[in-house]
Parts: structure tokens; C-alpha cells; sequence
């Protein structure tokens, strides 16, 4: 679970997530003014990529 989604840090450290290690987005709150949460799952299997491996996002 990721709090203040709303956030541009925070949405952006939540796509690193979703595009470097393989995570997936469950569901987004609607967002008002001051709050925003979103649900994000984990991979399935473990990460066997080298330390150094990135895509950029």
C-alpha cells in the first residue's frame, strides 16, 4: 500500500516499481486535495537480475 500517491515523489517511486520490478498496479483511490493512496503487488517471483539492471520509467 503506497500513501500520498497524490505526491509527484512518491507516484513517480511507485512507477520505478511497476516498470523495473515487475510490480503491478491493484487499484487507485480517487483523489482529493490533500490525499491519494494506490495498491501495488509485488512480483511473483523473485528478482534474479544483476544488481545493476535498469530500464529507465
Amino acid at each position: 500500500m503506497v500513501d500520498d500517491y497524490q505526491l509527484p515523489a512518491i507516484r513517480r517511486a511507485a512507477a520505478f516499481c511497476l516498470t523495473n520490478l515487475g510490480w503491478a498496479l491493484e487499484e487507485v483511490a480517487t483523489a482529493d486535495a490533500r490525499h491519494q493512496w494506490a495498491v501495488l503487488r509485488t512480483a511473483a517471483a523473485p528478482d534474479t537480475r544483476p544488481y545493476d539492471h535498469f530500464v529507465d520509467f
